[in-house]
């Protein structure tokens, strides 16, 4: 008598379509998740808040660097008649003497 020959089956199993699915559902779910909202910064204010606007005429600003340097900015009213408005020059060159001078 002679044998069965079984027919050996290949162990290779082809991955194609399975790697297609897989990229397939990564970019679905990529394109349809919704990332984390960043949660909005505190900000502590002042105590001593102000509603009333800054004036823009007779204005001196003086703002002081962290080297220690000192910038002095002085707006005047440019339409005034008198002089003892900041808008004069005079005054200007006073007031940044006497600054200069402390």
């Amino acid at each position: 008598m002679g044998k069965v020959k079984i027919k050996r089956k290949s162990t290779l199993i082809d991955m194609t379509a399975m790697s297609d699915v897989t990229v397939l559902l990564l970019t679905f779910f990529m394109l349809t998740s919704t990332f984390l909202q960043k949660e909005p910064v505190t900000v502590l204010t002042p105590s001593s808040v102000s509603e009333q606007k800054v004036p823009t005429a007779n204005l001196a600003s003086i703002l002081v660097s962290p080297e220690g340097k000192v910038f002095i900015s002085i707006a005047g009213d440019a339409d005034a008649e008198t002089k003892d408005t900041w808008g004069t020059e005079a005054l200007r060159k006073t007031i940044l003497d006497e600054a200069v001078t402390l």
